[in-house]
């Protein structure tokens, strides 16, 4: 069972796979979903770095700023066009999903002018904040907000976290997607997080080649060159902002990180270590650190097989190549592949002892089952051949009554089990009416409700389904939904005598 962490899902107590559990068995297995688990790691590093947690808040500041006043964004975008720049609106950092909302928040706010210009929609953000930071119509709230903007956008130590920050995201929000995929398998997530780890180790080493922070440093090292030459003093810039304040004039120098910038150094390898903790403590179970010796650890392991990429080129290694690996997947999860022991047959004889089970189960009586399984047993008879164990006639029955497998196994079953109750038993409960009921239908409204000559009771009922492919507006009704129409014949005494639903019926 899939799910998020969320504790009424996942909970150990009260949470739905714990009373799935103990309803049903211990082979359900709990699986928290891998990007949900990448997400929360983030957050924690979130909460555990300081300057991630500026990085927030500047980004959230600034949504707030234009998303709350349409003038604010007219003017950001009119003052774009003065600078040439295409001013894009700042995106929200508290969403549903963190990570992509503050990843596509902080691009937005570092992304550099097109054909050349120095000016991009950092330069924008800045001038626009610096404006409403001294405008005197501008409230006392906004002016604040703005001058806390425009402080921190002229830290050169924050501008340069901020393009390291960059970094680190693409690179998890990259094994993000990798995890979404529908043909991703476990030994790639596995290699995966091992890479995402390698690379965040590596960036606290020195700075991502070909990178956001990379192209940031080579930018201020050139204007070093071209405005100090080998020694002075001087302003730098990023977008035409100056920035006054932080490390910018020691990243200038072209010395490592480390070495020139201890501020920045610390918040690089801080927020680091902190992501390689974090992720290491959400994805323990498929890493092999600490779990060499559970079996989950092992069958992790094992899944490699399936993976060609490992496959030998020898043909003779490649002959018995996996044997061992799979015999002990067979065996570690014997208990979900056996059928015998956990089909809808077992479920069966299980519930029999339970009669109370059974009918909440099977909306059937035991000897309601027993009777409709003797009656249609024999036209549910299957071959069970060498390559495949027929399903018995009791878990056929079963199934159509449950819907407990698997969508193509139900696909096939259900109608199938419906056609065989149906002509197996409409002879007995619903034949068709002869003259003779008729008249005998004609005299019991005559004789109880004084109706003479009435034949039936008609009416139909939309029954609302989720509208087939390619049925255009067919099963659309006037309801508003998609829907077949159940339409049914009673007698005087309220007994089915005709059903009908086997057309759409839109205008019924």
């Amino acid at each position: 069972m899939g799910a998020d962490g969320a504790a009424v899902n996942l909970g150990h107590r009260g949470g739905v796979i714990a009373l799935l559990q103990a309803e049903i068995g211990s082979f359900i297995v709990p699986f928290h979903c891998m990007p949900h688990r990448l997400e929360l790691g983030m957050l924690s590093v979130q909460r555990e770095v300081s300057m991630i947690g500026q990085v927030y808040d500047l980004l959230h500041l600034i949504w707030k700023t234009y998303h709350m006043s349409p003038k604010s964004m007219r003017e950001l975008k009119t003052l774009g066009a003065e600078i040439g720049v295409q001013v894009n609106a700042p995106s929200g950092v508290k969403g549903t999903r963190w990570l992509p909302h503050v990843s596509r928040s902080l691009s937005t706010l570092l992304k550099p002018g097109k054909d050349g210009n120095s000016c991009g929609q950092f330069t924008a953000v800045y001038v626009h904040m610096d404006h409403l930071a001294g405008a005197e119509a501008t409230s006392a709230e906004i002016a604040g907000r703005a001058k806390k903007i425009k402080v921190r956008m002229e830290d050169g130590t924050f501008v340069a976290f901020c393009h390291f920050l960059s970094d680190l995201f693409s690179a998890i929000g990259n094994f993000s997607l990798q995890l979404q995929k529908n043909d991703v398998i476990l030994p790639q997530a596995v290699s995966g997080i091992e890479s995402l780890l390698a690379t965040t180790e590596a960036m606290a080493a020195s700075p991502k080649p070909d990178g956001k922070l990379s192209e940031f440093l080579a930018a201020m090292k050139k204007q070093r060159q071209q405005t100090w030459g080998e020694s002075g003093t001087g302003r730098f810039k990023f977008q035409e902002v100056t920035l006054s304040k932080g490390e910018a004039a020691e990243l200038a120098e072209g010395q490592s990180i480390s070495q020139c910038a201890p501020r920045l150094q610390r918040a690089i390898v801080l927020t680091c270590d902190s992501t390689v903790k974090h992720l290491k403590n959400r994805f323990s179970s498929l890493l092999e650190e600490n779990t060499k010796d559970l079996p989950t650890a092992k069958a992790v392991k094992c899944f490699n097989v399936f993976n060609h990429d490992s496959w030998p080129d020898n043909r003779l290694e490649l002959l018995n190549h996996g044997v061992e690996e799979v015999n002990f997947l067979l065996q570690h999860f014997s208990t979900v592949l056996g059928r015998q022991q956990l089909g809808e047959f077992n479920l069966v004889q299980e519930l029999q002892f339970h009669d109370d089970r059974f009918q909440v189960y099977f909306r059937l009586s035991r000897e309601q089952f027993d009777t409709l399984r003797r009656r249609v047993g024999p036209s549910l008879e299957r071959v069970t051949t060498n390559f495949k164990q027929s399903i018995s006639p009791t878990e056929r029955l079963a199934i159509c009554l449950s819907y407990r497998v698997g969508i193509s196994t139900v696909a096939g079953i259900i109608p199938d089990v419906c056609r065989v109750i149906w002509e197996s038993l409409k002879e007995e409960f619903l034949p068709v009416p002869k003259a003779a009921d008729w008249q005998e239908i004609a005299q019991g409204f005559h004789d109880r409700w004084n109706f003479p000559n009435y034949l039936r009771a008609f009416d139909g009922q939309h029954i609302v389904i989720q509208a087939p492919a390619n049925s255009g507006s067919q099963f659309f009704s006037y309801k508003g939904t998609y829907s077949i129409v159940l339409l049914a014949l009673v007698d005087v005494r309220y007994l089915f005598r005709m059903v009908d639903a086997s057309e759409a019926r839109c205008q019924a």
